[in-house]
């Protein structure tokens, strides 16, 4: 599998679990924000992935 792939996949994979249930509710933006943040900044990627789950 290539990484783009895996990389779709995890997009996949991170935007139905944020939002299954319509909403993505306070315990889902604390690990959303440990996770992106981890590093000190938000990658280009990351924020895209940010802009698609707000715009469903």
């Amino acid at each position: 599998m290539k990484k783009d792939t895996i990389m779709a996949e995890w997009r996949k994979v991170a935007k139905a679990c944020a939002l299954g249930d319509g909403h993505i509710s306070q315990q889902e933006v604390k690990i959303l924000r440990e996770v992106i943040l981890v590093d000190g900044h938000i990658s280009k990627s990351e924020y895209d992935f940010l802009l698609e789950i707000k715009a469903e």
